[in-house]
């Protein structure tokens, strides 16, 4: 034991009877008993607090002296109580009341009052001093600490909770005998806590289960069992399917082509939303990624954004002019364009052979790489000259052609110079449109315009004025020009 209690210096130390040691102290305040608790185990611990609910009691009451102090801290468990007050026994009726009524409080916690420590200065009756081991004494008879005008407020609730326990009792037993009848209520299709609120109070045993019915709403009663209108009695165990629905979740169908990915979406019970396309190493037309992403839990109905593949990206480039070149140049060029060679014709034409006269497509195009492009090349033609020979007052030639042949040139007029002609055209050109045409003095004039067929030809006399210039077309190309003199003839 310190000699110094906080700020208590310790006078006089007595034994320790039971788990309290009594303690004659000199504090700030003056001289005084200080109860020092020997706290180490859970029963002294309960002792002290036991005896601290005493003290507030007395405070409760107004029965405590100024000065009194409590410690509860871990280690430091103790009271003081000062002396030096005045002490004056307590006479009256009421000053006897008031005794009784603090005897009362601290009888439960098995303390009693000391009557040397009781005062009565002031006219406040207090506690002096209350000793931790003093044992509450048997209780008095109750004629000497109440009034006998209360006796009958003592045992009359005891009656009435007799007479109310009789009552339910009676009640019970027949609810027993005679269990109330429950018609089950028409509780399917709705919510869980409309069921609940309908089934409460009932006494039934309500069991739940859930099943998944994604064309219900969630949260509702599916069935019930017994079924809605049954009577039933109160234990009765009554079952509650709700619907849970398992959530659906988006397919996985990043890889599958689109038509097939549609599909499917359709059959999961979802919508195809927008349908967005980017360059990918992946094939046209592959679904590279969805959104919502694959597995994500969305209710069906929903529509579901596919990205889906435009393939490799492609790259553009322009078309050379090859008209004019020779062929061996166009391929070069076309190769350097990143563009494929395609079909090369071959056509009869005046230009220098092997040279590029018509192209596809057209110079200047801006076309995807690897894209073919057609040529047209010259090759040699063998047209057959046209003869003119004088007249020398001999009748003129007569133009003849094949059943299937066009009509032969118009016969020459009566009189003026003539220009005989006679044109043939060789395999390569026969089925091609021809046109033939004549410029003289009197301006220029197509004798013949048409398409040709196999054995095609033209004979005849052609009336010209001064120096003729004939020239003719295979298609659009000038294939043949020449120019003649008419020879003078008479009428």
């Amino acid at each position: 034991m310190p000699e110094v209690v906080g700020k208590y210096q310790v006078l006089r130390e007595g034994p320790l009877k039971g788990f309290v040691r009594t303690l004659e102290v000199q504090g700030p305040s003056g001289p005084g008993k200080l109860y020092w608790f020997e706290v180490h185990d859970p029963e002294a611990r309960a002792a002290f607090f036991r005896y601290r609910n005493a003290l507030k009691r007395l405070e409760r009451l107004g029965a405590l002296p100024q000065g009194l102090e409590v410690s509860a801290k871990p280690g430091r468990y103790y009271v003081f109580w000062p002396q030096g007050h005045e002490i004056v026994p307590p006479k009256g009726r009421r000053a006897r009341r008031k005794l009784a009524e603090i005897e009362n409080a601290l009888a439960p916690l098995g303390y009693a009052v000391d009557p040397e420590a009781v005062s009565l200065a002031g006219g406040h009756l207090q506690i002096l001093d209350l000793a931790p081991e003093l044992q509450a004494s048997p209780p008095r008879p109750a004629a000497d600490r109440i009034p006998r005008t209360r006796t009958l407020f003592r045992w009359l609730p005891g009656f009435i909770l007799g007479l109310l326990g009789l009552a339910l009792g009676a009640i019970g037993v027949d609810r027993y005998l005679n269990p109330p009848i429950f018609t089950v209520p028409p509780i399917t299709g709705r919510t869980v806590q409309e069921a609940l609120k309908a089934l409460r109070g009932k006494g039934l045993e309500i069991v739940f289960q859930e099943e998944s019915r994604p064309e219900q709403p969630a949260g509702t009663v599916l069935e019930v069992t017994p079924p809605p209108g049954t009577q039933i009695k109160p234990g009765r165990r009554i079952r509650l399917i709700i619907n849970r629905p398992e959530a659906h979740r988006v397919p996985k169908i990043v890889g599958q082509r689109l038509a097939v990915a549609s599909q499917r979406l359709e059959a999961e019970g979802y919508q195809l939303g927008r349908v967005v396309r980017t360059y990918d190493a992946s094939p046209a037309g592959t679904v590279l990624a969805t959104l919502p992403p694959v597995g994500f839990a969305l209710p069906t109905g929903q529509s579901v954004d596919l990205l889906v593949s435009e393939g490799p990206q492609k790259l553009l480039t322009m078309v050379p002019k090859l008209q004019g070149l020779p062929a061996q140049t166009a391929e070069a060029l076309v190769a350097m364009a990143k563009l494929t060679l395609g079909r090369e014709e071959k056509l009869p034409s005046p230009e220098t052979p092997g040279t590029v006269i018509a192209q596809t497509p057209e110079p200047g195009t801006v076309i995807e790489e690897g894209t073919p492009v057609t040529l047209t090349i010259a090759e040699a033609v063998e047209i057959l000259r046209p003869k003119t020979s004088p007249t020398n007052g001999a009748a003129p030639p007569t133009p003849t052609t094949p059943p299937t042949a066009p009509p032969s040139l118009p016969p020459p007029a009566d009189q003026g110079p003539t220009v005989p002609i006679r044109l043939s055209l060789p395999p390569g050109l026969e089925g091609k449109p021809v046109r033939l045409t004549v410029t003289d003095d009197n301006g220029t004039r197509t004798l013949y315009e048409g398409p040709t067929q196999k054995g095609w030809k033209i004979e005849g006399e052609v009336p010209v004025k001064g120096k003729a210039l004939f020239k003719l077309y295979v298609g659009d190309f000038l294939y043949q020009q020449w120019t003649a003199t008419p020879q003078e003839g008479g009428p």
